[in-house]
């Protein structure tokens, strides 16, 4: 049986290189990604592979570092840190110039040595006002 650290130290080897094929290839054919901060919901994996692919080619040189993975029984949670130089748009948001500084943390869930269930937050706290100049979209900070 292969073990949840295992996976995801290959998953976040293989994201870190720009390797889509090899991070869907650890991918649950069921699985489903929530991308939190997006408010995207994908199920299956077509539907991840089209959001991968989306997210690279937006964010081509991005560059993932994990900080800390913990896991227990078929959990796993990485917080993790990445850079990088958007390509274009980012999702529909135009993006302002210059670099992107990411934090993020992803709570897994694995069976039989796929990932079936991540939900994803990343950003650095003003992220949309980064990608999108200024402009926040609906839903605002999330400010009271």
């Amino acid at each position: 049986m292969t073990s949840v650290r295992s996976v995801l130290d290959r998953l976040f080897r293989a994201a870190g290189a720009g390797d889509i094929e090899a991070v869907l290839g650890l991918w649950d054919e069921e699985g489903r990604l929530e991308d939190v901060t997006l408010g995207r919901v994908l199920t299956g994996k077509p539907a991840v592979a089209r959001y991968l692919r989306e997210f690279f080619a937006a964010l081509p040189d991005l560059s993932y570092l994990p900080e800390e993975i913990c896991t227990a029984g078929d959990r796993g949670i990485v917080v993790w840190r990445g850079t990088a130089h958007p390509n274009g748009s980012f999702f529909g948001l135009s993006v302002a110039p210059g670099p992107v500084s990411l934090r993020g943390v992803d709570v897994f869930r694995v069976r039989d040595g796929r990932v079936v269930r991540e939900l994803s937050w990343y950003g650095d706290g003003w992220l949309f006002e980064r990608m999108s100049g200024g402009r926040i979209p609906a839903g605002g900070r999330g400010e009271t």
